[in-house]
Parts: C-alpha cells; structure tokens; sequence
C-alpha cells in the first residue's frame, strides 16, 4: 500500500494498457482521500481533538513511508514549512527542559499540530487530485455541521428572541467548517458547476445551509473570516495590497467607530447583543494600565498579550531570542476564574494565549515566532504569481483560495491562536496543503491564460 501511494503522491502515472478499465479502477480507489476530508471535518463534532491527530498522524505516516519507498524526492514546499515547524519544536523542546510535564506535552502537540494537518490536506490531494471533487467534499463537510449547530433553534425556537451572548451559552460557539463553506462558495460564486460539481439548485440550498449556520453563532471571527474570502476573489491579495486593502479597511475602521458612539459600550445588557460585541471589537485589542477586573475580563485578550509582553521584556537576552520554552506560563498578575480547576475555578499562570504570536514569542521567542511568519509569507507568496492570473485562467481561483486562507490563518492567529488552536482552524489547514498539492500538480509550465505556449 505504502509503494502505492507513493507512486501516485510523487510519480507520473504510467500509461494503462486498458485506459477504460484503468479509469474504472481509479474512480473506485481514490474514494477514500474525499471521504476521509468529510470525516475529518466532523470527527471534532464527535470525537476528542487527540481522536483527530491521531487519524492525521496515520495519514502522514502512510504517506512518508511511501515517499521513502518509493525514492523520490520530497516536494521542495512542503520543506519550506516542515524546516521552520522543526526548527521552533528543536526550541521549545529544547528551552523548555524542566517545566512541568503536562504542559510541556501540550506546547509540543500545539506546535506540531499545524504541520501535520497540512500535510494531511496535500496527502488528500495526492491520493485523489481532483480539486472540484475535493472542494465539494469541504463543503459537504461544512453542511453537515452546519445542520448541526442550527438544531438548537429547531428545538427550541424561542432563542431567537434572547441576546446574542445567551443564544452562544445555550448553542455553543460553533465549529469553522462552515464558514470554510461560505468561503468556497463566494470565491467560486457562478461557476458551481465547474468549480465544486454541484449544480446551481443545490448549490444555493448548501449556501443557505451554511450562511444560517454562520449568522447563528455572532462570531465576530467568523464574519471576519467570510470578509477575507470576499477580500481574496476580488484580487485584493493579488498585486498592490496595500492599495487595494486600504479602502476597506477604512470602511471596517468607520462602522466600528460608528457602532461605539450609536451603541453604549458600558452596558452590561448591551454587551450581550451582538452589536454590542461589535461596538467593542476593537476596544479589546488595547488596555490600560489602570484596568479593573471588570475591564480585564471584557478585554482579555489584550490583558493576556500585555502581561506576555512584560514577562517578555523582564527576560533576559537567550529567553527573547529563544523564548522559555514549551511548557512555559505567562502570570496573569491576579486569579482569575478561566476554567475548572482545584483552587475553585481560578486560575493565575496559563500556558496557551489567544494570541498565537504572543504564544510564539513566550514558548520559542522572537526566532520561532519568525519562522512562522516566514511560513505564512512564503505559502501567501507561492500563491500570489497564480492569483494574479485572470479569473478565467484554471488556476487563479485556487491561488485567490489559497491565499484567502493564509490570510485567515495570519488573522486568527492574533486573535484566538490560528494554528495553535487544535480545532478551530482545522478545515482552513486541511485545505492549504490540499491547495498546496493542486497548485504543485497543476501549475507546472502552464501558460497563463491567453498567451500561447512558445
């Protein structure tokens, strides 16, 4: 199996001798890489975030057997992201000697986690590189729990009429699968058909699925999230970034400004609407100094990056450079009540930070933080010569995609750990190594849409 898999991950196939029967072979054998991306996308639903390492490992172990089996040589891209993920383990592991075991464990799970899922996505790709088969199964994925988190409003549809934050108590605050969805339905908005095998009727019925189902959680990320896909298909990563993001940008800047002087940000009750979370999106990024616990707790995630920053600053040369290794905590400065645990719910010293880059820069410091930043620039620039390309070239909404995701993974990672966080971005990293694999396969000498070969 493993010289198998390898001949078809790295190896042009040979020419069958019967091409119908080779094709009816094909179709039957390379169901599992689509499947397997509709059960990975639900396995978080149902199972333990270890349940979906653990089917990940076994993937990637598969596929590494075969390449070693089968002598050929790695793909020089999936290098550019193994080294730098190697090289911040090396640190963490290495710095991180002596802290207690647990979180020491947990750290290097975290850290290893993003890798393993992306190359778990290229395996997919490689086992079946159909991209539109690929892609619907994303989406297939994104529906099924989609349906999943709406069914609290067919149980009990009175929760429609409660606040928002009551509405995300009683339901949850919902899985990242169907936002992907939404993702892939807008950047292939018209081209159903051809980009995902789904005709027009229930491609607009797995929209409104979808749609519901992101609407229904008021996750402030999740619109964020469906912001940049639109941002994506529209070129706005293409060329000239910076111009073309400036003027949305600012449009995001003065609703939020406009939302705080029409919405009263200091009332409990208001907070508990979803225009009220709004209103204070960019509030929590900033606290004072002064800050009560009551401010502490409306902005935690700016209080968490500010005391990781001072313990940052109070560290001596080696741990800003290196950082403090896996297992490392960051002093909140007061006990506060984050989970269970046995001084009552309290808690004062954590070791996983909403902000990933704050995460980096405590557990590996300033070189393992810009290794990964060197992994997202290099995936976002890999993509970038491809979305350039005309939308009627084959390969420019896969890049635009592409890029939507590497976006979303710089942004998520500010804001509730992006790569680090072992479950919500998951589908997003499932589907940058998938992406990763067809761009490989497919963007070898093809002209660009238009120009004639020479």
């Amino acid at each position: 199996m493993a010289l198998q898999l390898g001949s078809k991950l790295f190896a042009p196939k040979p020419a069958a001798p019967n091409m119908r029967l080779a094709g009816a072979r094909e179709r039957r054998a390379a169901v599992w890489p689509t499947v397997s991306i509709v059960i990975l996308l639900i396995m978080p639903v149902i199972f333990a975030p270890l349940m979906l390492t653990i089917m990940n490992f076994m993937l990637v172990s598969l596929a590494a057997a075969a390449v070693l089996l089968s002598n050929h040589r790695l793909d020089r891209r999936l290098l550019a992201i193994l080294v730098p993920f190697v090289l911040m383990s090396f640190l963490g592991l290495a710095t991180g000697v002596g802290t207690p075991t647990y979180e020491y464990l947990k750290d290097a799970w975290y850290v290893a986690n993003p890798v393993l899922v992306v190359l778990t996505g290229y395996v997919l790709y490689m086992g079946k590189p159909d991209l539109a088969r690929g892609l619907r199964a994303f989406i297939i994925g994104g529906v099924i729990i989609s349906a999943w988190q709406l069914r609290g409003y067919f149980i009990a549809p009175e929760i429609l009429f409660l606040p928002a934050g009551t509405i995300r108590r009683i339901i949850g605050t919902g899985f990242y699968a169907p936002v992907l969805a939404v993702v892939i339905f807008i950047v292939y908005f018209g081209r159903f058909k051809e980009g995902v095998k789904l005709p027009a009727p229930v491609a607009w019925v797995l929209i409104v699925i979808a749609s519901l189902a992101v609407i229904g959680v008021f996750s402030r990320t999740a619109l964020l999230v469906v912001f940049i896909g639109g941002l994506a298909i529209a070129g706005s990563f293409a060329k000239r970034e910076w111009f073309r993001l400036g003027f949305p940008l600012v449009l995001l800047l003065t609703a939020s400004l406009m939302l705080q002087l029409v919405v009263d940000v200091e009332s409990d009750r208001v907070l508990q609407t979803f225009a009220g979370k709004l209103a204070r999106s960019f509030s929590e990024l900033v606290i004072s100094e002064s800050a009560d616990v009551r401010e502490v707790n409306l902005s935690f995630r700016a209080y968490e990056t500010q005391r990781a920053l001072d313990q940052f600053a109070s560290s001596g040369p080696v741990a800003m450079l290196f950082g403090q290794g896996y297992g490392a905590t960051v002093d909140l400065g007061m006990a506060l009540p984050l989970q269970s645990s046995e001084t009552g719910g309290f808690v004062r010293h954590i070791g996983y930070l909403h902000n990933g880059y704050m995460y980096l820069l405590t557990k590996v410091g300033i070189v393992g933080m810009l290794l990964y930043v060197f992994v997202l620039a290099y995936l976002y620039f890999v993509a970038r010569p491809l979305a350039n390309r005309p939308l009627s070239d084959p390969l420019a909404r896969p890049a635009r995609l592409l890029q939507a995701c590497i976006v979303t993974l710089a942004a998520t990672t500010y804001i509730v750990g992006g790569v680090f966080n072992k479950l919500d971005m998951f589908p997003f990293m499932l589907l940058t190594g998938y992406l990763l694999a067809h761009l490989r396969d497919e963007g070898r000498d093809r002209p660009v849409d238009g120009q004639a070969a020479a």
